[in-house]
Formats: C-alpha cells, sequence, structure tokens
C-alpha cells in the first residue's frame, strides 16, 4: 500500500509522450502527502492523480481514515496540481471533472468520494516480484 503516487511520477517523467493516471487510495495519499508536493514542483504534464476517497483503509482491513475529514483538494492545490475544487461524488460530475482537467496544465488531481464496502475482499496475491518487474520493463521497451 502507497507510494503509488511516486511511481506514477516516475512514469510521467520517464514516459513524457504517455498520459499517466494515478489512482490512490485516500489512506495510501495521507500517508505519503509528501509526494504531492514533489509531483506539484515538478509539474509532469502527463500526470492525472486520482483520488478514490471512501474515508477508509479499505484494502487492508477497513480502518477509517480522516481522507473525508480533510480537504486532499485544497492540498493537492497548495502543492502545485491543478485541481477541481469540491470532492467528485456522481459520474456527471467525474466525466466534468476529466474534461475540465484535460484542457489544462498538468499534473490534476482529481478526490472521488465512494462508499466504504464497495469493494469485495481482496485476496491474497501469490506473485513473483521479479516477474512482474520483468513484465513491467518490457511494456515499457514496447512503448
Amino acid at each position: 500500500m502507497g507510494h503509488t503516487s511516486s511511481i506514477a511520477l516516475g512514469l510521467a517523467i520517464g514516459t513524457e509522450k504517455h498520459n499517466i493516471v494515478c489512482f490512490d487510495g485516500d489512506g495510501s495519499t495521507i500517508m505519503h502527502l509528501g509526494s504531492l508536493p514533489i509531483i506539484g514542483d515538478i509539474k509532469p504534464n502527463n500526470l492525472l492523480h486520482i483520488v478514490l476517497n471512501n474515508g477508509s483503509h479499505e484494502s487492508v482491513g477497513g480502518q477509517n481514515s480522516i481522507g473525508m475529514k480533510i480537504d486532499l483538494t485544497q492540498i493537492a492545490e497548495s502543492s502545485g496540481y491543478n485541481t477541481i475544487h469540491k470532492p467528485v461524488k456522481t459520474v456527471p460530475k467525474l466525466m466534468n471533472a476529466l474534461d475540465i482537467l484535460s484542457k489544462s496544465e498538468g499534473p490534476g488531481f482529481i478526490d472521488i468520494w465512494i462508499k466504504k464496502g464497495s469493494i469485495k475482499p481482496i485476496p491474497p496475491l501469490h506473485i513473483v516480484l521479479n516477474d512482474i518487474i520483468d513484465d513491467f520493463k518490457e511494456e515499457i521497451r514496447k512503448k
């Protein structure tokens, strides 16, 4: 859990001709707030940071977070992101937000409020990390 935005920043810097969309959780974003001002300072035009905010650390047990108690958009904006000023709560507002940010200089930030309990329990992953790294490197080389 976490570091999603830092990894997305690295991808955005390394693949400037591709748009990078970072899907982050509110808990992860809060734990790694230090990445927001770094992203805002570097200002990658090809990065869109979307926070799926359900007010919890749902993927690791459902403990409450403060995601809906603080203004993540204000933090992102003061860090140098272009933002949508209110949490997005409906599909039409999300589509409008995406349209607005697609016409703006990056990085972009959207705080999407979703319901807690909207995902099923995540099963344990049985992966070989080196295989994932190799597959990822191969995909980057193709582009």
